[in-house]
């Protein structure tokens, strides 16, 4: 797994934050549809661009991502300066 750069750490947007945030709470991508509006199949698409775009730093699968999310969302906050509430 590669050290991000805070260049790299920017990419990642505040929505893509907080769908992390919601699979770390354990959601299902169909309760994030519900409780964020879009339909289950656009989440799902949404997580697969996140693996994709992660995938480098070891968030190529959903548990990397819930990894990802608890190894970088500091970074990521300080890079952005950006707190999205945990």
């Amino acid at each position: 797994m590669s050290c991000m750069t805070y260049e790299a750490l920017r990419r990642v947007t505040p929505g893509e934050i907080r769908l992390l945030l919601a699979i770390t709470a354990g959601l299902t991508y169909g309760e994030v549809a519900r409780a964020s509006g879009p339909q289950p199949g656009t989440v799902a698409r949404a997580f697969e661009r996140l693996r994709e775009k992660l995938a480098p730093y070891g968030g190529g699968t959903k548990a990397g991502l819930v990894h990802w999310i608890d190894t970088h969302y500091e970074d990521w906050a300080n890079a952005t300066g950006i707190r999205v509430s945990k």
